[in-house]
Parts: C-alpha cells; sequence; structure tokens
C-alpha cells in the first residue's frame, strides 16, 4: 500500500475506519477483514448460515448493511472470527466506498491542469472540455450554486440586520442614515 486510505459507508460515506486496521482480504465472501471500526452498529443477535454464526454491521447513520461479525466459522474462514483478544470485523466491499488520503490534492491539480512542478499544464483549458469535461463541470456548477446561496442567505442576514438598525433608529429619534449594522472601519 503507497498511501493510507479510509473506508466509509457506501450509501452516506460515514467513516467506518481506515487500512492501518486493514487485516485481510476474503476473495470467496468479497470481504475485507478490519480490527477496529466505528460509526457502525453491531446487532448482537446471531444468525445462522452453515457453519457460520454471525452478528450484523450497519452504519449507525443511514442504517445500511455494512458487515458481519462473525462468532463461529467453518474452517477455512477461522480468521474472521471476532474474539476480545483479536476484533475481526467482516466487511462487504459492496458496501464501502474509500478515498486515498492525499488524493485530494491530485484531483485537484488534475483538474485544474497544474504540474507537479506548480506552472499549469499544456492544453489544460482544452482538456477540460474533452472526455469528463461534463462531469467536472456538473461538479463546478454546483460549488457555484453552493457559494450562490451562501452568498444569498449572507445578504438576507445583512438586510434584516440593516432593517433592524433602522427601526432601533426610528425609534430612539435618530435620523436612520443606513449605515446601521454596518461595521465600522478599523
Amino acid at each position: 500500500m503507497e498511501r493510507p486510505f479510509i473506508l466509509t459507508c457506501h450509501k452516506c460515506r460515514q467513516v467506518i475506519s481506515d487500512s492501518n486496521q486493514l487485516l485481510a482480504t476474503v476473495p470467496s465472501l468479497d470481504a475485507l477483514v478490519l480490527d477496529a471500526i466505528v460509526g457502525v452498529r453491531i446487532d448482537p443477535t446471531d444468525e445462522r448460515e452453515g457453519a457460520a454464526a454471525f452478528g450484523r454491521l450497519s452504519c449507525h447513520d443511514c442504517h445500511t448493511e455494512l458487515g458481519r461479525v462473525y462468532s463461529a466459522a467453518a474452517e477455512p474462514l477461522q480468521h474472521v472470527v471476532h474474539r476480545p483478544e483479536a476484533p475481526r470485523y467482516t466487511l462487504h466491499r459492496g458496501a464501502l466506498g474509500s478515498y486515498v488520503m492525499g488524493s485530494a490534492k491530485e484531483q485537484h491539480d488534475r483538474a485544474h491542469g497544474v504540474r507537479s512542478d506548480g506552472g499549469e499544464a499544456e492544453g489544460a483549458w482544452a482538456a477540460r472540455d474533452g472526455a469528463g469535461g461534463e462531469a467536472s463541470e456538473n461538479v463546478l456548477v454546483q460549488q457555484l450554486m453552493r457559494v450562490v446561496l451562501g452568498l444569498d442567505q449572507r445578504l438576507k442576514a445583512l438586510e434584516q440586520l440593516r432593517a433592524k438598525g433602522e427601526e432601533r433608529a426610528a425609534e430612539g429619534g435618530e435620523e436612520g442614515d443606513g449605515e446601521a449594522g454596518r461595521k465600522r472601519a478599523r
């Protein structure tokens, strides 16, 4: 493993664990075995399936089933059995999302055409219009919408403060010069 990664619930992105807790992969179960998890609810009820006995693991936030905690398993899967001195949590790979630590910088640089030496890559703007440009454009539009919404909310709050200041000035017999609610220059 080059860099550590974070495991999240695929549905709601709740952090579940990280690659430092990864003990094994179990291809026959399409699962990862971890020794520590967070944000997970453990159902203590033992269910049975052949030689296996297990409780279900679900996301604390969205209740999506994430995996199992085995109290018994057939001989080839003994390494997934949970014991107090050796915790084992078996998580379904399909129920998990992940991201690599430090990958935000790489994604940012790729999206904005920044070379590793800090310069702009040739054709960076043209590349944005090519393959994948529409998805990137949608992300930018969503970010822009959030910024506009935030600015709109701030503007409304300032207008309300100004109106309250003008009301106070009118009640106090002062002239409302429209400066109420503004910060003084330092």
